[in-house]
């Protein structure tokens, strides 16, 4: 199977207009929301985020194609399943949850609130 560059660019589009739409219409919308520049910047966190639970993903696809047999047991309701419920979400939420949690600590270390001792996060 060949992919083309279109299909990536549509593929692409597809990512990143609505979620940008949304945060406009959100940025727009509320008086409180923070400045575009703010948005803007957890908008690339977030795709970071979901480039590294891809990667991850893939690695882990590829060390599971390693097992003999996996891919039958893979094509199976079982297998998917157990990579849908086993792999994918739990890989996926902790990368938001991790991009979460860094945001939050910024935000804490930036507010003055919490003095960050030498050698600790």
């Amino acid at each position: 199977m060949i992919v083309t560059a279109a299909e990536i660019f549509i593929t692409l589009l597809w990512a990143i207009v609505p979620p940008a739409l949304a945060m406009l219409w959100y940025a727009r919308r509320l008086k409180s929301a923070p400045n575009r520049r703010v948005l803007f910047g957890l908008f690339v966190l977030g795709a970071i985020a979901g480039c590294v639970a891809a990667g991850m993903q893939w690695s882990f696809n590829w060390g599971a194609m390693q097992i003999p047999g996996w891919l039958d047991f893979a094509r199976s309701t079982l297998g998917q399943l157990l990579r849908q419920f086993g792999v994918t979400a739990p890989i996926e939420e902790l990368c938001k949850l991790a991009t979460v949690v860094l945001v939050l600590r910024w935000l804490w270390v930036r507010s003055g609130k919490c003095q960050l001792s030498r050698g600790r996060f």
